[in-house]
């Protein structure tokens, strides 16, 4: 019993012993203690909405409307950066279409020389010669009123000082849109389709008729003519180009074998003034047609060649811009 209480005592003293020592190591330790610990912020649960409109607000085409953004997904990289992904609800005040471009079809009972010499014309202002749009396959990229819901990503962006920066974003669809047109511009289109028909048409009439002369460039009457309105150019409204390019589909028109062995047709009516006497009427007017032809000839060429320099500013100007900040869209535009 006696051994018993000598254990006890002695288990009392080492603990006494033990727990005197740790009060005066933490004591120890206190001296020697920094200071109060300094709370940081919290980290980001998710970007903020603000932020989200505030990039995406400018880029929106004319009529646009940003209605919800909606996030589904958040996380923090390695690398201290963020993500996060959306789902972005539109609303458009205007209908965008989308129109294929392709090769003119003259009317089924057009002569043969008209059929031919519609290779040249210029349909419309960014297309090559010979080529339009195709209205009737138009294709709705955005319709009034309809809602239009949108997955988008935040890729990269950075946090500090209670400031968040988009360093790398997704491309909303509207920048693949490409050349757009609204339901208004869409009959403007096919009006100024007609008008470089029409107006080659009644040049030909005129020379069958005797009422135009390319010596002179006046007609019988003394009229002159717009320089437009002889080489069959179709004049129309500057129209949008959301995506900020240059629709280039057209395909390339063959230029006119130098072989001249078939004749131009020689349609019937009176012959006009000739320049040359006792010249025969069928040759006289053989003249005209081909003088004609080459001033279709010289305006498609001078097509090809301003849209060929657009497409090399353009490429130009796109390498600028990928070697400089990451590319933002660019506002919708006017083109010629």
């Amino acid at each position: 019993m006696r051994g018993i209480w000598q254990r006890v005592a002695l288990a009392f003293i080492l603990g006494a012993i033990l727990g005197a020592a740790y009060v005066l190591a933490s004591r120890g330790g206190g001296k020697r203690s920094p200071g109060p610990l300094v709370s940081r912020p919290p980290k980001p649960t998710a970007l903020k909405e603000e932020v989200v409109r505030e990039r995406l607000l400018p880029l929106l085409p004319e009529g646009m409307r940003l209605v919800r953004v909606n996030p589904i997904w958040f996380r923090e990289f390695a690398d201290g950066s963020f993500g996060a992904g959306y789902l972005l609800c539109f609303e458009s005040s205007i209908s965008w279409f989308q129109i294929p471009i392709g090769r003119f079809a003259p009317p089924a009972r057009a002569d043969a020389l008209p059929k031919k010499l519609a290779s040249y014309l210029v349909f419309y202002p960014d297309l090559e010669p010979g080529s339009c749009y195709r209205v009737s396959r138009r294709r709705a990229v955005a319709t009034k009123g309809k809602a239009m819901i949108v997955k988008w990503a935040v890729e990269r962006a950075l946090f500090s000082g209670d400031r968040w920066s988009l360093e790398k974003t997704e491309p909303l669809p509207f920048e693949s849109w490409g050349r757009v047109f609204t339901e208004e511009e869409l009959s403007e289109v096919q009006e100024a389709e007609q008008a470089a028909w029409q107006g080659m048409v009644r040049t030909l009439q005129r020379i069958r008729e005797g009422k135009i002369s390319f010596a002179t460039g006046r007609g019988a009457s003394g009229g002159r003519e717009s320089p437009a309105s002889r080489a069959g150019v179709a004049v129309a409204p500057q129209q949008r180009d959301v995506g900020g390019e240059r629709v280039e589909k057209a395909q390339p028109v063959e230029p006119l074998p130098a072989d001249r062995s078939t004749a131009l047709p020689e349609p019937n009516g009176p012959l006009g003034p000739s320049g040359d006497a006792g010249a025969e009427p069928s040759t006289h007017l053989q003249r005209l047609y081909e003088q004609y032809e080459r001033q279709l000839r010289l305006a498609a060429a001078k097509q090809r060649a301003r849209l060929a320099e657009e497409r090399k500013n353009s490429s130009a100007s796109g390498s600028t811009q990928s070697t400089a900040a990451p590319k933002q869209a660019r506002d919708a535009g006017r083109s010629d």
